[in-house]
């Protein structure tokens, strides 16, 4: 639930928003951007798919959300008469995007953000602006701590649902390795640096079968590690995904593991020591993503099982 507080917070970084055929979850994720405000505003957006015809009338619905917004703001529309697919519609929108702006705060048309991660998000553009070790600033936290000393720590996973960052981590991602070119030893590396058994064997399987996935984020998270660079990750949870489902491109399954509620940062905000990732806390967020797994269709067998059910539907 976003605060009613935060419309007294003001956003003066470019905020880009990824959207495609969902105008009612992205008419959720403006609702949460009108509160803030944004001076300037990238909206990327992929055309419909060919024999698709009801992708016609969404996609249409979803654009026309940003053609009278109620706030002062410098709308860029970055919209393809075709469809690109999710992989070259990212990285192609997020090429014009800092083409034009230096920074920019990121998010998907079902990344529902925190009043607050706008705020966090840009301390910390500000404040690790000239620091190439720090490559992006999250608003995931797979496991948030009530109580913590600082109010972010450093982390070796790019967690990019609700995410911000700089134009030189994207140039430098655009110069990257190409996953398919990766060497067996490259591989091995990123794999030591994924913290917990389950994660590991996840990303190795993405690795194996990126050639066939839509996918831009699996070679921008090969990027983060091969370079060994770090993301800042919030004491708390700051943005949840919304789009579970059929609909979904990647997140057809509704998953429990990854249905955190949104938090609120506390500020001012305490910063780490050093520019080094917290694995104690890589290590604590791993444990509790694998344990929800177990303990959700525990204490919620028949909600388990429906989501099974719907998603066993959807891949038949």
């Amino acid at each position: 639930m976003i605060s009613p507080s935060s419309s007294l917070v003001e956003n003066k970084v470019p905020v880009a928003i990824v959207i495609f055929r969902r105008p009612e979850l992205t008419k959720r994720v403006l609702a949460a951007l009108s509160l803030t405000k944004p001076e300037r505003l990238f909206v990327i957006a992929d055309g419909p798919r060919p024999g698709r015809p009801d992708d016609i009338e969404a996609v249409s619905a979803a654009r026309a959300l940003f053609e009278d917004l109620d706030w002062k703001c410098e709308v860029t529309k970055i919209y393809s008469a075709t469809n690109l697919g999710l992989r070259a519609r990212v990285i192609s929108g997020l090429d014009e995007v800092f083409r034009q702006v230096d920074s920019a705060i990121i998010l998907e048309d079902d990344c529902l953000p925190s009043s607050s991660f706008f705020k966090f998000a840009s301390e910390l553009i500000d404040r690790y602006k000239d620091e190439p070790t720090v490559a992006l600033v999250s608003a995931n936290n797979f496991a948030p701590k009530k109580s913590r000393e600082n109010t972010y720590y450093f982390s070796t996973h790019a967690n990019i649902w609700g995410w911000a960052t700089w134009r030189r981590t994207w140039l430098d991602f655009r110069k990257s390795k190409p996953v398919s070119d990766l060497t067996e030893r490259e591989i091995n590396q990123i794999l030591d640096l994924v913290g917990g058994k389950r994660q590991r064997s996840a990303f190795a399987k993405l690795l194996r079968l990126y050639s066939s996935l839509d996918s831009w984020a699996v070679q921008f998270a090969t990027f983060i590690y091969l370079n060994r660079l770090l993301s800042a990750v919030p004491s708390q949870n700051l943005v949840t995904n919304v789009g579970f489902g059929a609909a979904s491109t990647h997140t057809k399954f509704e998953s429990w593991a990854d249905e955190i509620p949104l938090g609120e940062m506390k500020f001012p905000l305490t910063h780490p020591a050093s520019l080094e990732p917290d694995s104690r806390e890589m290590q604590r967020e791993s444990i509790h993503k694998t344990l929800r797994w177990i303990t959700f269709p525990i204490a919620h067998p028949i909600e388990a099982a429906s989501r099974i059910y719907r998603y066993l539907r959807v891949r038949a």
